[in-house]
């Protein structure tokens, strides 16, 4: 009689938890067609506003080492100067330049394809850039700031 009772109240207790468990499917769930147009416009403009920056960043970083080219472009020109006892108005070659150079070659690695003027002593050496570079257009002479 007992162990009767208790599987009765067993069998209640179970069918009770599996009404109150069932999932209601009548209701409508899911995002809304607002909701994600919403979350897709967020991202294009964050997408916008990263690739934009990224872009900057770019440009400025190609200016600054042809900038840093055209330094060692003017160290080297001082370093041959000094030890083939040159005046101002003598100009080095490419091959002279080289051997105070880190690789041992002048030019150096183009970063856009830009041609190198060395100069003569005292006239700084400039670059002439194929492209855009942030205030210089293409075809512009880079020269140290």
């Amino acid at each position: 009689m007992f162990w009767s009772s208790l599987r009765l109240l067993g069998q209640n207790c179970e069918k009770h938890r599996k009404e109150v468990m069932q999932i209601k499917t009548n209701r409508q769930s899911g995002f809304s067609l607002l909701g994600i147009t919403f979350a897709v416009v967020i991202v294009g403009l964050l997408a916008a506003i990263v690739i934009s920056n990224f872009v900057v960043a770019r440009e400025r970083a190609q200016l600054n080492s042809i900038v840093t080219n055209l330094r060692i472009t003017e160290g080297a020109k001082e370093q041959w100067r000094i030890d083939h006892k040159k005046a101002t108005g003598d100009t080095p070659s490419p091959h002279d330049l080289g051997q105070y150079c880190k690789d041992g070659a002048y030019p150096p690695a183009t970063v856009v394809g830009e041609i190198y003027n060395i100069n003569a002593i005292g006239i700084t050496a400039t670059a002439k850039i194929p492209v855009r570079l942030r205030k210089y257009s293409a075809g512009s002479v880079v020269t140290i700031p």
